[in-house]
């Protein structure tokens, strides 16, 4: 469960801190202000791509092994009806996010303009992007340190006053 908190902090940092680069004005980002970003700014739509990806939990993004964690630890507690829901969710979801990814592909409207950088955005993108990579290619290390220091992927612990009342 740690993993999947890790993982989705990330690439949810990560979407807000597009959509702060994105915003010019008072009343937020809307769709038709991603339509396009591809081609306005290649950087900025490839790394909100993967987080979106990520939440959407396509391999081989970690987003993918991450539900995988959670639905394999609720199918082998018994969860099976949850499990279905979950994936049943996650297929919905998935929709809404590649649904996003096809709008920043579409061609850009002729009156669209680059997409300035912000340093505070930009910092927090760039920490995500490594710590999205990072935990996509080499999940491994982070599942064993994990495991070391909380005692379990599943977040359970063992501590001296659970050994002590045995």
């Amino acid at each position: 469960l740690y993993y999947y908190l890790v993982v989705y902090g990330f690439a949810t940092l990560g979407c807000f801190a597009v959509l702060a680069f994105i915003d010019q004005r008072s009343d937020g980002v809307m769709l038709a202000d991603l339509k396009g970003l591809f081609r306005r700014n290649p950087a900025i739509a490839g790394f909100f791509a993967l987080c979106l990806l990520t939440l959407a939990g396509i391999p081989p993004t970690a987003g993918f092994l991450a539900k995988f964690y959670v639905l394999k630890t609720g199918f082998e507690a018994g969860y099976y009806t949850l499990v279905i829901v979950a994936l049943l969710v996650t297929i919905l979801s998935a929709y809404y996010y590649l649904r996003i990814v096809s709008i920043m592909l579409a061609d850009a409207p002729e009156d669209s303009q680059a997409v300035p950088l912000g340093w505070p955005s930009m910092i927090l993108s760039l920490v995500c992007f490594a710590g999205i990579v990072y935990l996509s290619l080499n999940p491994a290390s982070f599942i064993s340190l994990l495991n070391h220091t909380l005692g379990g992927i599943d977040g359970s612990t063992v501590n001296a006053a659970q050994i002590g009342s045995t």
